[in-house]
Protein backbone atom coordinates (compact mmCIF):
# COMPACT_ATOMS: atom_id res chain seq x y z
CA UNK A 1 0.00 0.00 0.00
CA UNK A 2 1.41 3.63 -0.73
CA UNK A 3 1.86 6.53 1.74
CA UNK A 4 0.73 9.79 1.14
CA UNK A 5 3.24 12.31 1.03
CA UNK A 6 1.39 14.21 3.49
CA UNK A 7 0.26 12.83 6.92
CA UNK A 8 -2.64 15.20 6.68
CA UNK A 9 -4.01 14.50 3.51
CA UNK A 10 -6.78 11.64 4.45
CA UNK A 11 -8.22 14.26 7.03
CA UNK A 12 -8.57 16.62 4.68
CA UNK A 13 -10.30 14.34 2.27
CA UNK A 14 -12.83 12.92 5.38
CA UNK A 15 -12.89 16.86 6.06
CA UNK A 16 -14.13 17.41 2.75
CA UNK A 17 -16.68 14.32 2.58
CA UNK A 18 -18.49 15.63 5.32
CA UNK A 19 -18.59 19.12 4.65
CA UNK A 20 -22.16 18.95 2.96
CA UNK A 21 -23.20 17.03 6.33
CA UNK A 22 -21.87 19.54 8.33
CA UNK A 23 -23.39 22.45 6.46
CA UNK A 24 -27.10 20.43 6.90
CA UNK A 25 -26.92 19.88 10.57
CA UNK A 26 -25.47 23.43 10.82
CA UNK A 27 -28.55 24.43 8.85
CA UNK A 28 -30.74 22.22 10.84
CA UNK A 29 -29.47 23.85 14.36
CA UNK A 30 -30.10 27.53 13.20
CA UNK A 31 -33.32 26.43 11.33
CA UNK A 32 -34.70 25.82 15.02
CA UNK A 33 -37.36 28.63 16.34
CA UNK A 34 -35.40 30.94 18.87
CA UNK A 35 -38.53 33.32 20.06
CA UNK A 36 -40.41 32.25 23.07
CA UNK A 37 -43.60 30.92 24.02
CA UNK A 38 -45.29 32.83 25.88
CA UNK A 39 -48.74 31.42 27.37
CA UNK A 40 -50.96 31.67 30.16
CA UNK A 41 -51.56 28.08 30.72
CA UNK A 42 -48.58 26.40 32.74
CA UNK A 43 -46.80 23.95 30.84
CA UNK A 44 -46.53 20.47 32.51
CA UNK A 45 -42.73 19.91 32.26
CA UNK A 46 -40.84 22.11 35.10
CA UNK A 47 -38.93 25.23 34.25
CA UNK A 48 -36.97 24.94 31.27
CA UNK A 49 -35.42 27.66 29.39
CA UNK A 50 -35.87 26.18 25.31
CA UNK A 51 -35.03 29.45 23.94
CA UNK A 52 -31.67 29.80 25.56
CA UNK A 53 -31.15 25.81 24.78
CA UNK A 54 -31.54 26.25 20.96
CA UNK A 55 -29.58 30.04 21.44
CA UNK A 56 -26.73 28.51 22.66
CA UNK A 57 -26.90 24.92 20.39
CA UNK A 58 -23.70 24.92 17.72
CA UNK A 59 -21.78 22.63 16.07
CA UNK A 60 -18.84 21.40 18.23
CA UNK A 61 -15.80 23.10 17.93
CA UNK A 62 -14.41 20.62 15.47
CA UNK A 63 -16.62 20.43 13.58
CA UNK A 64 -16.71 24.35 13.43
CA UNK A 65 -13.83 24.65 12.36
CA UNK A 66 -13.67 22.30 9.43
CA UNK A 67 -16.70 24.59 7.99
CA UNK A 68 -14.87 27.65 8.55
CA UNK A 69 -11.87 26.29 6.96
CA UNK A 70 -13.41 24.83 3.81
CA UNK A 71 -15.71 28.10 3.44
CA UNK A 72 -12.79 29.89 3.41
CA UNK A 73 -10.68 27.89 1.24
CA UNK A 74 -14.31 27.79 -1.15
CA UNK A 75 -14.37 31.73 -1.35
CA UNK A 76 -10.73 32.33 -1.71
CA UNK A 77 -10.75 29.75 -4.52
CA UNK A 78 -13.60 31.50 -6.10
CA UNK A 79 -11.94 34.72 -6.58
CA UNK A 80 -9.17 33.30 -8.53
CA UNK A 81 -9.52 32.58 -12.70
CA UNK A 82 -10.48 29.24 -12.66
CA UNK A 83 -11.99 29.26 -9.42
CA UNK A 84 -15.35 27.93 -10.97
CA UNK A 85 -13.63 24.55 -12.27
CA UNK A 86 -11.53 24.20 -9.03
CA UNK A 87 -15.11 24.31 -7.39
CA UNK A 88 -17.28 22.03 -9.92
CA UNK A 89 -13.87 19.51 -9.40
CA UNK A 90 -14.00 19.53 -5.97
CA UNK A 91 -18.11 19.03 -5.86
CA UNK A 92 -17.85 16.28 -8.40
CA UNK A 93 -14.82 14.41 -6.33
CA UNK A 94 -16.07 15.16 -2.83
CA UNK A 95 -19.40 16.74 -2.10
CA UNK A 96 -21.50 14.74 -4.79
CA UNK A 97 -19.10 11.86 -4.18
CA UNK A 98 -20.00 10.95 -7.98
CA UNK A 99 -16.47 10.81 -9.58
CA UNK A 100 -12.76 10.19 -9.43
CA UNK A 101 -10.11 12.63 -10.09
CA UNK A 102 -9.75 11.21 -14.01
CA UNK A 103 -13.49 10.97 -14.11
CA UNK A 104 -14.35 14.53 -13.21
CA UNK A 105 -11.39 15.66 -15.50
CA UNK A 106 -12.93 14.14 -18.26
CA UNK A 107 -16.57 15.78 -16.98
CA UNK A 108 -15.06 19.22 -16.97
CA UNK A 109 -13.42 18.69 -20.46
CA UNK A 110 -9.94 19.08 -18.71
CA UNK A 111 -6.98 16.86 -18.51
CA UNK A 112 -5.95 14.91 -15.40
CA UNK A 113 -2.85 16.21 -15.17
CA UNK A 114 -4.62 19.71 -14.95
CA UNK A 115 -7.48 18.20 -12.83
CA UNK A 116 -4.86 16.94 -10.33
CA UNK A 117 -2.76 20.10 -10.45
CA UNK A 118 -5.87 22.25 -9.05
CA UNK A 119 -7.21 19.57 -6.87
CA UNK A 120 -4.00 19.83 -5.53
CA UNK A 121 -4.09 23.48 -5.19
CA UNK A 122 -7.67 23.04 -3.00
CA UNK A 123 -6.33 20.36 -0.63
CA UNK A 124 -3.00 22.75 0.61
CA UNK A 125 -5.19 26.11 0.49
CA UNK A 126 -8.09 23.67 2.70
CA UNK A 127 -4.76 22.27 4.49
CA UNK A 128 -3.41 25.89 5.36
CA UNK A 129 -6.66 27.27 6.43
CA UNK A 130 -6.88 24.34 9.03
CA UNK A 131 -3.53 25.37 10.22
CA UNK A 132 -1.80 22.07 8.91
CA UNK A 133 0.49 23.61 6.33
CA UNK A 134 2.38 26.88 6.42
Amino acid sequence: MSKYRHWWYPNIARSLKAYPSLILKKDEIRRNSITAKYSGEPTGGGATRSTEDIALRDLPPAEAAIVDAIESALDEISRRRDGDCIIRLIDLIYFRQSHTLQGAAMALNMSERTAQRRHGDFIILTAKKLGYFR
